[in-house]
C-alpha cells in the first residue's frame, strides 16, 4: 500500500469515527448489543426516535389473536421491593407459550425498563385502540435497584415502553416529572403518537393521570387529574368514538374528547371496591351509556370482590351489576366472540407463581355472568404475572366498519352515489347509497380480510373509483373525490 493510500484510509477511518461520535452525541442514545435505532418514517409517531429515545431490536413477532402478559422477575431472585426485569410473554388462548420479549436493560436513566418486584398495583398492560401497540410504564433503573418505587422520577425516570407487532420495544418517553417517589402503574395510547399514564406521586403535582406527547417532549408530561389512579385505559365504540377512563380504588371516571390539559373526569356511575384493570365494550348496537357513546358492557378486575360485570340499562339510564366471578384479579382483557365474550385475567400475584386464567361469558345481554375461570398458564417460581392484553395486530371488536365520504373536488358531499363493497369474506356484494353529506358506511365486517370498495354516480366521474382495503381495525377515511369539472350532462 502506498503512503497516499495509507493517508486516505487513515482519514476515512477518522471521519467515520467522528461521524459515529456525533450521532451518539446528537441523539443521546446508547447503542448496545441487541439494540438499534429504528428507521424514521413519515408519521408523527416516528418523531420520538429522532429525539433520542431507545429502540430495541425485535426478538420475535407476535401472532394476532394471542394473549400477552407482562411478567416481572428472572426466576431466580426472590421478588421484593427492588427493581426486577420485565418481559412480555405470549400465549395462545389454550395457554401454550409461543414467544417472550424482554424489556431493555441499561444503567440508571440509560433507557432501560424494570418494575418493583413485589408491587401489587404496578405492571398494567394495554393494547392501543388501533391494535398496533402494547404499552406499559416502568422505571429506568437497573434490576436490583433497592426500593425503586421510592426513588424520585429524576433519579429513576418513569419510562413508557411501546411494543409493536414485530416485537420491537421502543422507549418513547423517559419522564422526569411523573409519579415521583411512588407507584408507576400504567400507560395507554390510541395510535402510538400521544400517551396517558397513571399512578401515584409525591409531590402531588406528579400524581394522577398524565398526558405525554413525545413529539413535544420526551421528559415532561401534563397532569390531567391528581387522583391516586390505579389504571388508565382507552375504549371506543362501533362509531369510533374514543374515551379515556381511569380508576382509583373506589372511583371510575372518563373523558371525551381525549384531554390534553387538566380536566375533571365525568363520573361513570360505576363504584368499584378495589379496582385494578377494566374493559369497556360495545356489544349491542342500540344501547349506549350516557356520555360513553355505544359502550354498554364493562368488566372490572376488583381485588376486593372478584371480576365484576356491568351493563347499561336503558330503562333506568344506569349501570347495573350483572354478577361477579369469584376470585382476586389484577389484569383483564376481553373481546366479543359472536354471542359470547372471551375474557383473560391474571390473578392478584403477590410475589410468585400466580396464574393466567380464561373465562367465557355465555350470558345473553341483560343477564348475569355465571362463568368459572380455567387456569391456562402459571408464572412460575420467582415470577409474577401482572397485566394482560391481546397481542398487537388484534382487534377486540365482533366486526369492524369501513366508512367515508363521496365528494366533489371542492369538498361538497355527493348525494345518491352508489357505493359497493366486495370481498371473499362476504357471501355477496353489499351496496349503500350516500346521504346528504355524501357519507356511507359498511359495518359488521370481518377483521383481517381484504375488501374492494367501489363508487359510481350518474352525475360525476371518478379517475379512481375503487379502493382495496385490508382491514385490521375500523376505517373511517375511505373517501372518494370526483374529477374536477366532470359533472355528467343530464
Amino acid at each position: 500500500m502506498s503512503n497516499n493510500q495509507r493517508s486516505s484510509s487513515f482519514l476515512a477511518i477518522r471521519f467515520l469515527l467522528a461521524a459515529l461520535i456525533a450521532v451518539v452525541f446528537i441523539t443521546g442514545s446508547t447503542i448496545g448489543t441487541g439494540a438499534s435505532i429504528a428507521p424514521l418514517g413519515d408519521k408523527k409517531g416516528d418523531r420520538e426516535i429522532a429525539k433520542g429515545v431507545k429502540s430495541e431490536a425485535p426478538t420475535a413477532a407476535f401472532t394476532p389473536g394471542n394473549i400477552v402478559v407482562s411478567r416481572v422477575g428472572d426466576g431466580a431472585a426472590t421478588l421484593g421491593t427492588a427493581a426486577a426485569p420485565v418481559s412480555l410473554v405470549e400465549f395462545t388462548s389454550a395457554g401454550a407459550n409461543t414467544n417472550t420479549v424482554p424489556m431493555p436493560t441499561a444503567a440508571a436513566n440509560g433507557g432501560g425498563f424494570t418494575d418493583q418486584g413485589s408491587s401489587s398495583s404496578n405492571g398494567h398492560l394495554n393494547l392501543s385502540l388501533d391494535g398496533r401497540y402494547l404499552t406499559l410504564l416502568g422505571y429506568d433503573a437497573p434490576a436490583g435497584t433497592l426500593a425503586v418505587n421510592g426513588l424520585t422520577s429524576a433519579v429513576a425516570n418513569r419510562n413508557i415502553a411501546r411494543v409493536d407487532a414485530s416485537g420491537t420495544v421502543t422507549i418513547v418517553a423517559r419522564l422526569t416529572d411523573a409519579h415521583s417517589a411512588s407507584n408507576s402503574r400504567a400507560a395507554v395510547t390510541d395510535t402510538g403518537v400521544t400517551y396517558y399514564t397513571a399512578g401515584a406521586g409525591t409531590p402531588g403535582t406528579t400524581n394522577g393521570v398524565r398526558y405525554v406527547d413525545p413529539a413535544t417532549s420526551t421528559t415532561t408530561s401534563v397532569q390531567i387529574n391528581s387522583l391516586n389512579n390505579r389504571n388508565v385505559v382507552m375504549a371506543k365504540d362501533a362509531a369510533n368514538n374514543k374515551f379515556l377512563l381511569a380508576a382509583s380504588q373506589v372511583t371510575l371516571g372518563f373523558w371525551s374528547p381525549l384531554p390534553t390539559a387538566t380536566t375533571a373526569p365525568t363520573a361513570s356511575g360505576i363504584i368499584p371496591a378495589d379496582a385494578e384493570a377494566m374493559v369497556f365494550l360495545d356489544r349491542v348496537p342500540a344501547v349506549g351509556a350516557t356520555g360513553l357513546g355505544g359502550l354498554d358492557t364493562a368488566f372490572i378486575a376488583d381485588n376486593a370482590t372478584g371480576l365484576k360485570k356491568f351493563e347499561w340499562d336503558t330503562g333506568t339510564s344506569a349501570w347495573v351489576a350483572r354478577g361477579v366471578v369469584a376470585g382476586t384479579f389484577f389484569g383483564v382483557a376481553a373481546r366479543v366472540a359472536g354471542a359470547n365474550i372471551e375474557l383473560f385475567v391474571t390473578t392478584s400475584g403477590g410475589t410468585s407463581n400466580n396464574n393466567l386464567q380464561a373465562i367465557t361469558d355465555t350470558s345473553a345481554f341483560g343477564t348475569s355472568i355465571t362463568a368459572t375461570p380455567t387456569t391456562i398458564a402459571s408464572a412460575g417460581a420467582n415470577f409474577s404475572f401482572r397485566g394482560v392484553a391481546f397481542s398487537p395486530g388484534t382487534t377486540t371488536a365482533a366486526g369492524v366498519f369501513v366508512s367515508g365520504r363521496v365528494m366533489t373536488s371542492e369538498g361538497r358531499g355527493i348525494t345518491n352515489a352508489v357505493v359497493t363493497i366486495t370481498g371473499n369474506a362476504l357471501a355477496e356484494p353489499r351496496t349503500v347509497v350516500t346521504g346528504r353529506r355524501g357519507t356511507y358506511m359498511f359495518d359488521d365486517l370481518e377483521p383481517g380480510a381484504t375488501y374492494i370498495v367501489t363508487v359510481r354516480s350518474r352525475r360525476f366521474m371518478f379517475s379512481n373509483p375503487s379502493q382495496v382495503i385490508s382491514i385490521v381495525d375500523n376505517v373511517s377515511d375511505a373517501d372518494f373525490i370526483a374529477d374536477g369539472g366532470t359533472s355528467r350532462s343530464r
